[in-house]
């Protein structure tokens, strides 16, 4: 787990949440304090939908909501005049996207020895900053696989 300070923060914003950048990463949840506090839980309810729309948006096994359904409505509750006091998001790599991490590395990891790859975006006081972080379902003293989200994450945030 590695903190990576934004420094463009307007930049970065832009790109969380004018543009597709983030799009593709499930969120687990959201916290956001403007004039109000809210919180969002991106656990998808089953309930909501119709066994068929649920396995066609959630089937992959991640009933997580993606950012790109949140991102209009945290914009809606960002924009304007003040910036907000804090915020929050806690964002997980796809399934698909694990997948095709996994078979970039040299590991002897597997998606099934994994939780989720994630990264945090906290921002309070003026200062964002992105969090990395990974969670095996088993001991290991092997750090190549955090290693490399670390490594992965940096060269992702320059590019922005």
């Amino acid at each position: 787990m590695i903190a990576i300070p934004i420094s463009e923060v307007k930049s970065f914003m832009n790109h969380l949440l004018c543009q597709n950048t983030f799009d593709a990463f499930h969120v687990t949840e959201v916290d956001l304090t403007t004039f109000g506090t809210f919180s969002i839980d991106g656990h998808i309810r089953k309930d909501y939908y119709t066994a068929e729309e649920y396995e066609s948006l959630y089937g992959d096994g991640y009933p997580l909501a993606r950012w790109k359904q949140l991102r209009p409505y945290c914009f809606n509750l960002i924009k304007g005049k003040h910036t907000p006091l804090s915020f929050s998001i806690v964002f997980q790599l796809s399934r698909a996207g694990t997948e095709k991490f996994l078979s970039e590395l040299d590991t002897s990891f597997t998606s099934a020895d994994l939780n989720g790859l994630f990264l945090n975006l906290r921002y309070s006081e003026g200062k964002l900053t992105a969090v990395t972080g990974t969670s095996l379902k088993l001991f290991s003293l092997d750090k190549s696989l955090e290693s490399a989200w670390d490594s992965r994450i940096q060269k992702f945030i320059l590019s922005l």
